[in-house]
């Protein structure tokens, strides 16, 4: 899996993490390129604008299989988790919903 991390801000590595909010996601069929490219800029950029979110990190599944074919590939290639600083599911929810429009 290939990773593009985001160094977190000193207020953000101050902040008590309390949720993880995990994204799975599979792009239509021929549009991984631009998909992955709105992820990692437009919709991580969005995120941690928001204040509940304290880092973004982004995975994608590599092509080559490390496990010689031992275990069969996942049904998602791509990855997303955001780490959450919230009172209550109620503000971890709009964090969710602002995943959700984007």
């Amino acid at each position: 899996m290939s990773h593009t991390p985001v160094l977190p801000s000193l207020a953000a590595l101050t902040q008590q993490r309390s949720h993880l909010l995990i994204v799975l996601a599979q792009p239509k069929e021929g549009l991984a390129d631009d998909f992955t490219a709105w992820h990692a800029v437009t919709c991580r950029e969005t995120m941690l604008k928001r204040p509940e979110v304290l880092t973004a990190s982004y995975f994608i599944e590599d092509d080559v299989d490390i496990t010689g074919g031992k275990f069969p590939s996942l049904a998602y290639r791509h990855l997303a988790i955001y780490e959450l600083s919230v009172d209550g599911t109620e503000q971890a929810g709009a964090a969710i919903t602002a995943l959700e429009t984007l």
